[in-house]
């Protein structure tokens, strides 16, 4: 996701950055994106990291920022919500909201 901008937008591949985020958006679970796929598809993703879902909201922005089009923002948006909601409410391993600061 922090690559995502760089390597797709600012090249001009908005659709395949499309296809990364919905892709990703697929494998969203109580809040989190993986951070990275094993090679045997049998087993499941890590979402073990604090920063792949806010990187991913982030792309999100960037995308509709390249494109002018609010569409994909529109259907990635439970996505989205999940992810800030799950956030403010605390994921696994810790992951969430700091009340002191919102952060």
């Amino acid at each position: 996701m922090i690559s995502l901008p760089g390597l797709c937008l600012a090249t001009g591949r908005l659709a395949e950055a499309a296809t990364i985020l919905r892709s990703f958006a697929r494998f969203e679970r109580d809040g989190l994106i993986p951070n990275n796929f094993p090679d045997d598809p049998a087993r499941e993703p890590a979402y073990h990291t604090v920063d792949a879902s806010l990187w991913f909201v982030q792309a999100v922005a960037a995308h509709e920022a390249a494109t002018g089009d609010p569409s994909l923002r529109s259907e990635l948006l439970p996505t989205l919500r999940s992810i800030v909601d799950h956030h403010v409410a605390g994921t696994r391993f810790g992951i969430g909201l700091d009340p002191s600061d919102g952060l």
